[in-house]
C-alpha cells in the first residue's frame, strides 16, 4: 500500500501524542530535598563521657508524616559520631501533585512542627538538650535556623554503655577503629591489620609508629627503594605490641633517605 506523505506525517503525530498521553498519566514522585541534617556523640548519662555506639537510629514524626531514619557512623579522632540525614520531599508545584515517597516528610513552605526520638543500638537515647526533642522545619527560614540543607548537632544521652575503647569482640582493635577502617565491630575474625602509621624525628632517629593489636608480635623491615631489598632492623623484630598503637625508633636513620619501612604483623 502506498502512503502519502502527508498521511505519514498525520499517523506519526498520532502515534507520538498517545505515548505522551501514556508517559504524563504515570505518577511523579516527589522532588527530594535537602532536608535536616543531624549529627552528634553518644555519652553516658552520669558522666557525660562519649560512650561506644555501633547503630543510631531517628524517629521523625510531624505533619501527618513519620521517618524511621539510621544513621552512618563515622570516626573523627578516634571519637565516634552519628551522621543522619532526615529525608524531606516538594509533593506539588503550581498545583501538580506528585507521588509521596515512603518514609520522607513534606517539605512545606511555612514551618511545620515536629517531634523526634532516638535509639542506641536499640535502647532509647534522650538528648542532651530536652528541648531538641520538638522542633519546626519548612522551606523557608524559621526559629530554627535555616530552612533546605539546614545542619544541627543533637549529642545523644544513654545508659550502661560502655567506653570507646572498648573491644565488643574481643579480637584486640577497639569498636571506634574498627568502624572507622569498615570492619565488624562485633566478628573477631573481621579485623583491620592497618588503620594508621606515622614517623616522628626524634634525637635517638625515627621514630615509626603503627595501629597494632593487644597480643600481638610485630617486625620492621627497611629497604633504600620500594623495589629494594627489605631488611630486618636491628631489634625490629618480634617486637612486643603496646596496645593500640606500637612503635619502633631506628637509630640508623640518619642519612639523606630514602627510607622505606615494611611492617608486618608476626
Amino acid at each position: 500500500m502506498n502512503i502519502s506523505p502527508i498521511r505519514t506525517i498525520a499517523l506519526w503525530s498520532i502515534a507520538f501524542s498517545a505515548g505522551f498521553q501514556l508517559c504524563i498519566g504515570q505518577p511523579v514522585p516527589a522532588i527530594p530535598e535537602p532536608g535536616l541534617v543531624v549529627y552528634g556523640q553518644v555519652l553516658d548519662s552520669a558522666t557525660r563521657n562519649p560512650v561506644q555506639a555501633s547503630a543510631v537510629a531517628l524517629n521523625v514524626q510531624g505533619g501527618g508524616n513519620s521517618a524511621n531514619v539510621p544513621a552512618r557512623m563515622i570516626v573523627v579522632n578516634r571519637q565516634v559520631f552519628y551522621v543522619a540525614r532526615i529525608p524531606f520531599e516538594t509533593r506539588a508545584v503550581a498545583g501538580q501533585t506528585f507521588q509521596p515517597t515512603p518514609n520522607s516528610l513534606a517539605l512545606t513552605s511555612g514551618q511545620t512542627p515536629y517531634t523526634r526520638s532516638a535509639t542506641c543500638d536499640q535502647q532509647a537515647a534522650a538528648f542532651v538538650n530536652p528541648a531538641a526533642a520538638n522542633f519546626t522545619f519548612g522551606a523557608s527560614s524559621g526559629p530554627g535556623g535555616p530552612g533546605r540543607g539546614r545542619v544541627e548537632r543533637l549529642d545523644l544521652l544513654v545508659e550502661g554503655k560502655a567506653p570507646t575503647l572498648y573491644d565488643s569482640d574481643g579480637d584486640g582493635v577497639p569498636d571506634f577503629a574498627e568502624i572507622e577502617s569498615g570492619t565488624n565491630p562485633f566478628d573477631r575474625t573481621d579485623y583491620p591489620l592497618w588503620l594508621s602509621s606515622d614517623i616522628e624525628i626524634t634525637g635517638e632517629g625515627l621514630k615509626i609508629k603503627w595501629a597494632s593489636k593487644e597480643g600481638k608480635t610485630y617486625t620492621v623491615r627497611r629497604a633504600d627503594s620500594l623495589t629494594g631489598s627489605f631488611q630486618v632492623r636491628p631489634g625490629g623484630d618480634a617486637i612486643q605490641s603496646m596496645g593500640i598503637q606500637t612503635f619502633y625508633t631506628d637509630s640508623d636513620a640518619g642519612g639523606p633517605g630514602p627510607y622505606f619501612y615494611w611492617i608486618t604483623e608476626d
